[in-house]
C-alpha cells in the first residue's frame, strides 16, 4: 500500500520528466522523502533542485535537514550561500549564527 507521499513522489517525478527545467518538482520530491525519513534521498533531491535553481527555499530546506542530521558544516555552508543570494536576510543570518554556535559546541 503506497502512502500519499509515495504517490506524490511518482506524480512529481512524472512532472519533472515533462518539464525538466522546473526545479520545484525536485524540491517537492525532497520534501516527500524527508517526510518518509529517507533523509539521504531528500538531501540528494534538494541538491539537484539547487543545481537547477538557486532558490533560497531550497538551500534553507537542505540546511535544516543537514542540521537535523548533524552535518553542521554543510548547514553553515548552505546558510553562507543563502546570505550571498540575499545579504539582508536577517532570519538566515541569525539562524546561521545559531547553527555555528551549536555545531561548535556539539563537535
Amino acid at each position: 500500500n503506497k502512502t500519499a507521499y509515495e504517490l506524490a513522489i511518482a506524480d512529481f517525478e512524472y512532472c519533472y520528466k515533462v518539464i525538466p527545467e522546473e526545479a520545484e518538482y525536485l524540491y517537492l520530491i525532497g520534501i516527500c522523502y524527508e517526510k518518509l525519513n529517507k533523509n539521504d534521498l531528500a538531501l540528494a533531491y534538494y541538491s539537484n533542485s539547487i543545481n537547477i535553481d538557486t532558490d533560497e527555499r531550497f538551500y534553507k530546506r537542505r540546511a535544516n535537514l543537514n542540521f537535523k542530521m548533524e552535518n553542521y558544516q554543510h548547514t553553515i555552508n548552505d546558510y553562507n550561500e543563502i546570505l550571498k543570494l540575499n545579504p539582508k536576510d536577517g532570519e538566515s543570518l541569525m539562524t546561521r549564527k545559531m547553527h555555528v554556535s551549536t555545531g561548535i559546541t556539539l563537535y
